[in-house]
């Protein structure tokens, strides 16, 4: 276990360090809330999932889920905490709205809703992938070029 929590240490410290880097991309701290939000979210529940000795598929497939309800909770939510059919077309439309900010924004950005959509997604997928090579994979080498 001492080793997990090691790897998961390593982690953590490797995706903070990675997200860092959008200090300059953005004006102002607003991408803290969803990048490091996601990045320790995400790092948790890949770690739970492995500590439970659920497969990589399965340990997939729980992150999916608890993105869904991060998703909704920081950038969808009107009430409650479980997404529906509704958020999924919020979802599409927020996503493609930040796919336009992204093309029309200068660096450094504002922090727009769809932005901060684009941004917890890539960051909370990234961190996922870093888990899996780092502590399920012990590939600490191949989790630095991820």
């Amino acid at each position: 276990m001492r080793r997990d929590v090691l790897h998961l240490s390593g982690a953590a410290v490797l995706v903070l360090a990675a997200t860092l880097s959008l200090e300059r991309v953005f004006i102002d701290h607003g991408w803290f809330t969803a990048g490091w939000g996601a990045a320790g979210l995400s790092l948790a529940v890949a770690f739970v999932a492995h500590r439970l000795r659920l497969g990589p598929g399965a340990s997939a497939v729980a992150s999916a889920a608890a993105f869904a309800v991060f998703t909704h909770v920081l950038h969808l939510a009107d009430d409650g905490l479980l997404p529906g059919r509704a958020e999924v077309t919020a979802f599409t439309q927020l996503w493609w709205q930040g796919l336009t900010d992204l093309v029309q924004e200068p660096a450094p950005a504002r922090t727009t809703p769809g932005l901060m959509l684009i941004v917890s997604s890539g960051v909370w997928w990234l961190a996922h992938g870093v888990h899996e090579v780092l502590v399920r994979w012990r590939r600490p080498g191949s989790g630095i070029v991820l």
